[in-house]
């Protein structure tokens, strides 16, 4: 524990310095830091978050450490906690940008097979990068179906010395060596579309052990179970991951920049993601912040945002995600702004919903899915518009930015402070783009406005959510969107991009939208 009025500092020890810390967790009611808003951190930081030491009951896996996670906030995890002047500032090096887009296709043997061996280890991106020797990059998929068992995604590791800026016809590019050669193809239309590249290597990394990763990891499809589709993600696999976790809670603050997530989240435990600001006060939301961040591998969502405003989510990459990455989790949160982020390779939770139209059935809160709508795991999960969603790239998921339904609050502490989520007017949702998303629904779209996922209206104690992906014939799930002053108000979307989609927009529920 770091005491209330106490600082645990990380030295900056240069670039080619090394600090490891290898902990049980780290509670904070002081301060935790390294570097700071004007002064980044140019060394390496390494923390390992361990559910125990010692491997005592000799487990390949933390997992049977989950109820004590459930009720312990700081288990294999940093709580900041409810005091004021706790914050957690980490301050790593800016690379930038932190995602692009391919500015040249990359070849495969079926797809421009004459193109020289050579354009599958020299990428060319559509801006010049600073990023480091040896980081490791994510390549986005080419594919309308985005599965563990149909993933056309890659990983590589920059050549040493292999970052370069180039001029053509008197224009630059980035131009990145890779340590071995990519074997996909990955589009890159001119004046088009084109795949995503994006760094996920930061010179500060916060990553659970070697004992997080999911045990029931097998097999990665079975047979569908509707007609219509071939092979699905199996239900009842991918459960049992167990990673660390941060939380940033009440007045607390967090200001994370260039900070690298690994093997982090806790799959179907309530709270425990990546990054997680909870229930925090809005003059804290002001000055916190999640920019230039990676997270990759994650058990359980990217970055959540919960009950909490005003904060700032920027130019971040999350990929290989299980359950909604960019999550905004009970529908009370407003005024983030949500902005220039990549989503790709996220995963539905127990399997996905298949929906062949649109009319489905209910899916209930259980012990195998915490949050029934991750059925649906999207990229960005925006349950109450009155934000800013500006400038993301999702690939991949379920549907790539879905806006449920939510009649009052997915938080039974918040359930009767009569908000109604789903009515809120839209802030600025604008130059969004999304791919390789929708594949298991014939009418979803790359873009979601459907899903209702609410409590029972006869159980005023209600502890089980409910979740229907489809259209629901209830004035209480119909979205009536209005303005500040109660005046019927549009849900207004602009200069979205969607490609490689079964649709681009889809209407799961009653409503008014206009798209501009």
């Amino acid at each position: 524990t770091i005491p209330a009025g106490s600082r645990l500092i990380f030295d900056d020890v240069g670039a080619s310095g090394l600090i490891e810390m290898h902990t049980l967790g780290i509670t904070v009611e002081g301060a935790l830091e390294a570097g700071s808003p004007t002064c980044r951190v140019q060394g390496n930081i390494q923390i390992t978050l361990h559910g125990e030491y010692g491997n005592p009951s000799g487990a390949v896996s933390d997992r049977h450490l989950s109820d004590a996670a459930s009720s312990d906030m700081g288990l294999k995890g940093i709580l900041v906690k409810d005091v004021l002047g706790a914050r957690f500032d980490f301050h790593g090096k800016l690379y930038h940008p932190t995602w692009t887009r391919l500015a040249a296709p990359v070849p495969d043997s079926n797809i421009l097979p004459s193109a020289p061996l050579v354009r599958q280890s020299e990428i060319f991106l559509q801006d010049c990068v600073d990023w480091p020797d040896a980081g490791r990059i994510i390549v986005t998929t080419s594919h309308v179906k985005d599965t563990r068992g149909y993933n056309f995604n890659e990983e590589a590791i920059i050549e040493v010395g292999g970052v370069a800026c180039v001029t053509v016809d008197g224009r630059q590019y980035g131009k990145v060596t890779l340590a071995s050669p990519l074997v996909h193809y990955h589009h890159a239309g001119e004046k088009e579309y084109q795949c995503e590249v994006g760094l996920v290597s930061r010179n500060i990394i916060i990553q659970g052990n070697d004992h997080s990763d999911s045990t029931d990891n097998s097999p990665l499809e079975c047979d569908a179970t509707v007609s219509g589709w071939t092979k699905m993600p199996c239900p009842n696999t991918f459960l049992t991951g167990f990673g660390g976790h941060t939380i940033v809670v009440g007045q607390a603050e967090g200001r994370l920049r260039g900070v690298e997530f690994y093997r982090m989240g806790m799959t179907n435990i309530m709270g425990r993601y990546p990054v997680h600001f909870h229930h925090q006060l809005r003059e804290a939301g002001a000055v916190s912040e999640v920019t230039d961040c990676a997270v990759h591998r994650s058990y359980f969502r990217a970055i959540t945002i919960h009950d909490a405003f005003n904060l700032k989510v920027q130019r971040n990459t999350a990929f290989d995600i299980s359950g909604h990455a960019f999550y905004l989790e009970s529908g009370v949160e407003e005024l983030n702004r949500v902005e220039y982020n990549l989503a790709a390779f996220v995963h539905p939770i127990n399997g996905a919903q298949l929906m062949a139209s649109n009319v489905v059935g209910n899916k209930f809160q259980s012990d195998t899915i915490l949050v029934p709508a991750d059925h649906t795991a999207s990229g960005f999960y925006i349950s109450n518009v009155h934000n800013y969603v500006v400038g993301n790239a999702a690939s991949g998921g379920w549907s790539g930015i879905q806006f449920p339904v939510l009649p009052q609050p997915a938080d039974k502490t918040l359930r009767y402070s009569g908000i109604v989520p789903k009515d809120r007017p839209s802030l600025h949702i604008a130059g969004n783009s999304i791919h390789s998303s929708s594949w298991f629904a014939a009418n979803s779209g790359g873009m979601y406005e459907g899903g209702s996922l609410y409590w029972d209206e006869a159980d005023l104690d209600s502890e089980t959510l409910i979740y229907n992906a489809g259209r629901v014939s209830s004035s209480r799930l119909t979205r009536y969107t209005t303005d500040d002053n109660g005046n019927d108000d549009w849900l207004r979307i602009y200069n979205t991009t969607v490609w490689l989609v079964s649709e681009y927009l889809g209407l799961g529920v009653l409503l008014v939208l206009k798209c501009l």
